[in-house]
């Protein structure tokens, strides 16, 4: 085996951009093809990658983009392994490629268990537990408890099974739910789930948490992933949340850590899906009017403490404000055009290499661990007196 191609499957983790020598997907499904990457630390003229997936086999050349040989191989039915050949003999180790497996269903029926629907399909079934306005969603392996029908009645709620789909319906308000479809990985286990409902032609969605790009997430597919985006955010988001609530008159929370991704019509303009990498996915359905909706979900989650009066005033900030003179100028000005500065955060106060110095800030050498006494810095250059 050689160290002089270097492929690390997983790269930096990050799910936007991933580093050039990894693979992506790092799990593909079926029908997805992988991008591979590799760099070599010595001069040579090609590389090739060679795959392997039950009883096939195969190679191709892969490019080079920079100092990264790149390329894509599959997609596969199962699981399969590669591994990267130079033309001067350098071979690198065996990778091991899961490939996951998304397998629709339909609903094969209903069934009253206690207080709770429970939508039959082939792998499992989504039990709904209706309480008033709020119905209690779960996907969970089937009970045996009585017949299943094609309609059953729970908590003032009624569900239907009617042209494969399932629908769900009070005095209130009504949801029409797809099968949920089920994600398996090379040794049959579920390790995700995705759930659909029908979107109306003039519904707009809210919610996902803090968001750059617009309020309106129809059309979008926002995932629930804290990230650290520097600029130019997006739909990328260090605060994100598993909820979202519709004008059509509904909200949905999703109870759960992982990273869940929406599809708010993107897709299929008519549909909106949810996947939760989880094999037991769970939440809540909030009905009733966007205000009641978002009174009913503060409810479950918590009302966060009100915030003191200067927070609500005006917030200014720049990435380039790195002295005392271009802050005192920006405050100046702003309030001489009549807008109060009620909040400065100052961001570009550090040096950026050792982050606890203010810029162009000195003082004398200490001993390993021990801290720097204020009184022994020496202030000047852009922060003479911060």
């Amino acid at each position: 085996m050689s160290h002089v191609l270097i492929h690390d499957p997983e790269g930096d983790h990050n799910p936007y951009e991933p580093v050039s020598w990894a693979r992506s997907p790092l799990r593909p499904t079926t029908s997805q093809r992988v991008r591979l990457g590799v760099r070599v630390v010595e001069p040579v003229g090609g590389v090739e990658v060679e795959w392997r997936s039950g009883v096939a086999a195969g190679s191709r050349s892969l490019d080079l983009e920079g100092d990264v040989w790149v390329g894509e191989i599959g997609p596969f039915k199962g699981s399969a392994r590669y591994r990267f050949v130079s033309d001067v003999g350098h071979e690198s180790r065996w990778f091991e490629l899961d490939v996951l497996r998304w397998e629709q269903t339909s609903f094969a029926g209903l069934r009253v268990s206690g207080e709770s629907l429970e939508a039959l399909c082939e792998v499992g079934a989504l039990r709904l537990t209706p309480h008033g306005d709020v119905v209690d969603w779960e996907v969970v392996p089937a009970s045996e408890e009585g017949v299943p029908g094609q309609a059953g009645e729970s908590g003032g709620w009624r569900a239907e099974i009617r042209e494969g789909t399932l629908w769900l319906t009070s005095d209130a308000a009504s949801l029409n739910l797809m099968p949920p479809e089920w994600c398996f990985d090379d040794h049959g286990d579920p390790v995700a789930v995705s759930l659909s409902w029908t979107l109306a032609p003039d519904e707009r969605i809210f919610g996902t948490g803090e968001r750059f790009d617009r309020l309106d997430q129809r059309g979008r597919m926002p995932d629930v992933r804290v990230y650290e985006q520097y600029k130019q955010q997006r739909s990328r988001t260090y605060f994100p949340v598993p909820w979202l609530f519709s004008t059509r008159g509904y909200g949905l929370s999703i109870d759960s850590l992982r990273r869940v991704s929406f599809d708010l019509g993107s897709s299929e303009s008519h549909l909106a899906t949810v996947t939760i990498p989880d094999r037991g996915a769970r939440g809540r359905w909030y009905l009733g009017s966007p205000e009641r909706v978002l009174e009913a979900y503060v409810s479950d989650v918590g009302r966060p403490s009100p915030l003191p009066l200067w927070a609500y005033g005006p917030w200014m900030s720049g990435n380039e404000w790195d002295r005392d003179q271009r802050i005192r100028e920006v405050v100046n000005k702003s309030l001489g055009e009549g807008v109060p500065a009620t909040v400065i955060v100052i961001e570009a106060w550090s040096d950026e290499t050792t982050f606890y110095l203010f810029n162009d800030t000195e003082h004398d050498p200490v001993a390993g661990a021990e801290p720097v006494p204020a009184a022994a810095m020496r202030h000047g250059g852009r922060w003479p007196d911060p």
